[in-house]
């Protein structure tokens, strides 16, 4: 963030309008919000949820209502979830009893054993969609049907439901039971028992509400003036009258790779919308990740698309009038490191800048970083670009 904060004040005063078009959760915007007014925009619904969770803090009375919701939430739940089939589940997980455990999951009635019908279920609007689709796989019964529960009180409500999905996406990503930390794909019970059964052990109930306080304590530090946020595909982001009228800098921080971000974070999707999606195969099977319909897929992860949708960004923000600044990783060393994922090369993007704002309007600052490389001990060494096509303030 100081790299960024520090390039970012050579083009932009203090309150001017930053749009923050590829804004993931937040992270970016909320730091550069005690400076700046941010509009924020991401493709994935999640995420555009986060950010404004993140950016549109309430203040410290709402904040004491939005807990004591939440705990009241909490204690209406646990009193509801007294099923056979989750008792006999708690009782399985707390004796280590891996064996009767996975039974019960193999037998147990999903869409994807077709004991459910997605049409029937969508029409019956019964608040049963994780216990359906996911119990048994991401998530164990008791953790499905919480689940379930909470968006159902979260959709009792007018306000503050970012906040409340937010700490449910928190909540889920506890307790899923799949590789890294990530929701591209359920791991195996009989190859994980171990990890399943202390997976399912998390209780989604409590880490929803430990994310609740944890919230209320960030609410009230980082409490400014509100942001905009948005929910849109790139270039109709671009044509938002908002960003027109408002933005003076663009920043960019577009995927790197060809791995589609929904992929990995689909269960907050289906979470955020919950509209009983119909189910994805391929080649006749059901997909690993228990894909469903309508996943978001990038033009700019995907190889023969992403340096057509860089350059449409680059040259409409530049016919708009506005600053761009584009943040890219890179491996340091390009011989030795695997740069196959990458849509377009560091050396591409630098020359599409150039072509739309001149060689003497484009600036190139970088510095060396280490990425996490999932659960290698070798982190990945590389630069991060910021890439810039734009008047410097006092050049202007």
């Amino acid at each position: 963030m100081p790299f960024i904060e520090s390039v970012m004040s050579d083009f932009a005063n203090q309150n001017d309008v930053i749009f923050d078009i590829f804004s993931g959760s937040g992270s970016v915007s909320s730091e550069l919000n005690t400076k700046y007014e941010m509009i924020a925009n991401d493709a994935e619904s999640y995420a555009s949820i986060i950010a404004d969770a993140a950016l549109n803090t309430p203040n410290e009375e709402v904040v004491d209502s939005i807990i004591n919701t939440a705990n009241i939430w909490l204690k209406e739940i646990n009193e509801k979830s007294t099923t056979p089939a989750v008792l006999d589940e708690e009782k399985f997980i707390q004796n280590d009893d891996y064996s009767s455990l996975n039974t019960m999951y193999l037998n147990l009635p999903t869409v994807w054993n077709e004991k459910f019908n997605v049409i029937q279920l969508r029409e019956a609007q019964a608040y049963n969609l994780f216990q359906t689709y996911y119990g048994g796989s991401y998530f164990g019964i008791r953790q499905a049907f919480d689940i379930d529960e909470l968006i159902r009180k979260i959709h009792s409500v007018e306000k503050y439901r970012n906040i409340y999905m937010s700490a449910l996406f928190y909540a889920m990503k506890e307790a899923v039971f799949s590789k890294d930390g990530h929701m591209a794909q359920p791991l195996s019970g009989p190859k994980y028992p171990g990890r399943m059964l202390k997976s399912r052990s998390v209780s989604i109930l409590d880490k929803f509400v430990e994310k609740i306080l944890d919230y209320a304590q960030y609410s009230v530090l980082h409490h400014v003036k509100g942001s905009t946020v948005l929910n849109l595909d790139f270039k109709k982001a671009l044509d938002n009258s908002i960003v027109q009228k408002k933005s003076k800098v663009i920043y960019a921080d577009p995927p790197y790779t060809d791995m589609q971000y929904s992929r990995y974070y689909h269960l907050l999707n289906v979470a955020a919308e919950y509209i009983y999606p119909d189910l994805t195969m391929n080649n006749g099977k059901y997909t690993k990740g228990l894909y469903t319909s309508g996943r978001n897929q990038s033009i700019l992860s995907q190889k023969g698309k992403a340096k057509d949708g860089l350059t449409y960004l680059i040259s409409r923000t530049k016919s708009m009038g506005k600053t761009i600044v584009i943040s890219y990783a890179y491996p340091e060393n390009k011989e030795l490191q695997n740069v196959d994922r990458y849509t377009v090369s560091i050396n591409q993007l630098i020359q599409m800048v150039k072509n739309e704002y001149g060689t003497d309007k484009t600036y190139i600052y970088k510095q060396k970083y280490e990425h996490a490389n999932n659960r290698n001990a070798n982190k990945k060494k590389v630069y991060e670009y910021l890439i810039v096509g734009g008047d410097k303030i006092n050049e202007t």
